[in-house]
């Protein structure tokens, strides 16, 4: 699991919803990564958007963002040798489900409403050109190159000049005429019909296939995939525009019709054409698919990056308006919060729905962290490695965030004992991601996870020294359980000398290696232990800005990856040709990539404790343990005995009573406060 998330855990001592951050103006902000709330002064007064040369470039990034992250995931799921088709059937699930989730639960729409036939009809219209219309262009992809399909999808933009231009009976212009002219040209010259290229040597080297009668099946395909994307831009901006359609709506609806698609082509393949379920297991149960279809997962923060780039750059001034009649954002995520009262601060009092989105947000980061470092190692890359484009990003991410969204100040005023507490919390959150990391390549994932997860337990044990608490019989018994855990993981050869099959949870058959990693990662849980406290200590007493401690990490991490590749490769390894060998492969290509999953996973982490209560998110979190173990003993052939399994066991046991025992703690205090309250 990435240590980073850690770094949120500084709320998981009390009263979390009542820590306040302020900014250099000594007004209220909020903890969120990349997206806070838009305060209104009045709410009758719609919020106006005047976007400035920083916003045009913020809409320039999310845009480039985004198309990369679409054709790299593509690009990269062939080259996996797995089909698109099947690849997005988790995004489209998942997406499905998040939609259902922010309209219900977040933002409380109904998803039944009365609608004109009218409105119905253009509805069908949209969900069935883009459900259609992203099934031919992925098919099509079996029969052309990657430049091919895009350069004929992106003919998208002439065909709804044309249609709108039948539609409202226009002349065409001059720029329509020669764009038109352009563009048949130019696939002409991506189609390269034998009669008229019947000499060029390499035709066949451009194409996936040397028939070229399957070479203009995949063009006829993808210029219908064009045409219904255009379609489908149209109809969806009548929607918004006549219809006040609500723009979530839509999406869900899109990536329903999308999943079923996908779903029906699986059932008509495999029951018509393959050999039932031994061909469905040889295709769906390996490492490619599940590579292929993480990687597959980025298209979503890859959408919010669209719909973010549309709505800095004000290209359509639609109003929006939900069932109440009022004014809605068109963020597919995160919406604006309009507050009556901008004195007032906003109270978070989470209800059972905000509980469930806690829990959902908790389990899918952990998943998140668990499996791309997982997978990570079993494609034979270095996790160390792989995350410096991760927290390349991370920090890039996190500078247009303070200066270009918030206008914060990167450099400010700091007391001593304030900037003594960064370098601590900068130190230990980066030596500790380090540890972690680097002792998975003496350890199995499980093992690895098991003795990170102590780390609640250093927490515990470091506080009650700090504030010379006495241990309670709860902590005690935590303690003497996570010791019983830590021997059972590691398995010291005195005491297990005689099972046969210790060599199966130990990546190396030597002992020595194997408590190396057990005493690395041990510091690493005591490092994060202490970055907790730290963490909490800044953001209560010193008010420093949350976003500010999370660009001071992302960056520390970043370099500290950096000096260990140039220390590596100058030191132990043949310079120049290891270097190309280890980062210059498909490999470090597909690992990079689903590692940079952890970012939006971060995100996920924030609003999980924003939901949910700081010991059931740590209970949640160490769900991780059991991740690892289900990986681990599906996937890979290293497997876990019994042994590893009662130690795991007993450390999540420890993790339940040390976390359980404060949540009734708390909640046996607010209850006597409120008696106190009322009796007075």
């Amino acid at each position: 699991m990435d240590t980073k998330s850690s770094i949120i855990e500084s709320n998981t001592i009390e009263n979390h919803f009542k820590i306040e951050v302020k900014d250099d103006n000594n007004k209220e902000q909020c903890t969120d990564l990349l997206i806070e709330p838009i305060i209104a002064g009045n709410i009758n007064k719609p919020v106006k958007s005047s976007p400035t040369i920083a916003t045009h470039f913020l809409g320039v990034i999310y845009t480039l963002a985004s198309t990369l992250i679409f054709v790299s995931s593509t690009f990269i799921t062939k080259e996996l040798s797995i089909d698109m088709l099947y690849a997005l059937i988790p995004m489209a699930l998942l997406h499905s489900i998040m939609m259902i989730i922010h309209m219900k639960l977040i933002k409380r729409y109904s998803l039944y409403r009365q609608s004109t036939k009218q409105e119905i009809f253009f509805l069908f219209i949209n969900s069935f050109s883009f459900s259609t219309g992203a099934f031919a262009l992925y098919f099509a992809y079996r029969y052309l190159t990657l430049p091919d399909l895009i350069t004929i999808r992106y003919t998208q933009v002439i065909w709804i000049a044309i249609i709108t231009a039948v539609l409202y009976c226009e002349k065409p212009s001059l720029p329509m005429i020669v764009a038109i002219l352009l563009t048949t040209i130019g696939v002409i010259f991506v189609a390269q019909p034998t009669f008229l290229f019947s000499k060029i040597s390499n035709t066949n080297k451009i194409n996936i296939s040397n028939n070229p009668y399957q070479h203009l099946i995949g063009i006829l395909i993808v210029l219908y995939a064009s045409v219904a994307m255009s379609i489908m831009v149209i109809s969806n901006k009548h929607l918004l525009s006549k219809y006040k359609t609500k723009h979530s709506l839509i999406m869900l609806l899109n990536a329903f019709a999308i999943f079923c698609v996908f779903l029906g082509n699986v059932f008509y393949e495999y029951n018509f054409f393959r050999d039932h379920m031994q061909s469905f297991k040889n295709d769906f149960f390996n490492w490619r698919y599940l590579c292929a279809s993480l990687i597959c997962l980025l298209q979503i923060p890859g959408l919010i990056s669209i719909i973010e780039s549309n709505t800095i750059e004000n290209s359509f001034k639609i109003e929006e308006k939900d069932d109440n009649n009022k004014e809605q954002c068109a963020n597919l995520l995160i919406e604006s919060t309009v507050a009556e009262n901008i004195d007032k601060p906003i109270k978070s009092s989470p209800t059972i729905a905000t509980r469930f989105l806690g829990v959902i947000y908790t389990l899918v980061s952990t998943f998140i962290f668990v499996c791309s470092t997982f997978i990570t190692k079993e494609l034979n890359v270095d996790v160390l490695d792989a995350l410096i484009p991760m927290n390349l990003l991370h920090t890039i991410l996190m500078i247009i965030y303070m200066k270009f969204i918030k206008h914060y100040s990167i450099y400010r005023q700091s007391t001593k004992q304030e900037i003594f507490f960064l370098v601590l919390n900068v130190f230990f959150s980066t030596s500790g991601t380090f540890a972690f990391t680097f002792a998975y390549r003496y350890l199995t994932l499980p093992d690895l996870i098991t003795i990170r997860f102590t780390q609640v337990i250093w927490t515990a044990i470091i506080t009650a020294v700090l504030y010379c608490e006495k241990p309670s019989l709860p902590m005690i018994i935590a303690i003497l359980l996570t010791t019983i855990g830590v021997i059972f993981v590691a398995q010291p050869t005195f005491l297990f000398s005689k099972i046969s099959n210790i060599n199966e949870t130990n990546i190396s058959n030597d002992p020595y290696q194997h408590l190396i990693g057990l005493s690395i990662a041990l510091y690493a849980s005591i490092a994060l232990s202490l970055m907790v406290i730290s963490n909490k200590h800044l953001l209560s007493k010193y008010k420093t800005k949350h976003s500010l401690i999370m660009l001071l990490t992302a960056f520390a991490t970043f370099c500290v990856l950096v000096v260990n590749v140039f220390y590596k490769y100058n030191f132990f390894r043949d310079h120049m040709q290891s270097f190309k060998n280890d980062f210059f492969n498909m490999r470090y290509l597909f690992a990079s990539s689903i590692c940079l999953l952890q970012i939006p996973a971060l995100v996920l982490v924030q609003k999980a404790i924003k939901c949910e209560h700081p010991s059931i998110f740590t209970i949640l979190q160490s769900s991780a343990i059991l991740f690892s173990l289900i990986l681990q003993n599906i996937f890979s052939s290293v497997k876990s005995n019994v042994l590893s399994l009662f130690g795991s066991a007993l450390v999540l046991t420890s993790i339940l009573l040390i976390t359980g025992f404060k949540f009734m703690n708390e909640k046996r205090a607010k209850k006597k406060a409120l008696e106190q309250n009322s009796t007075e």
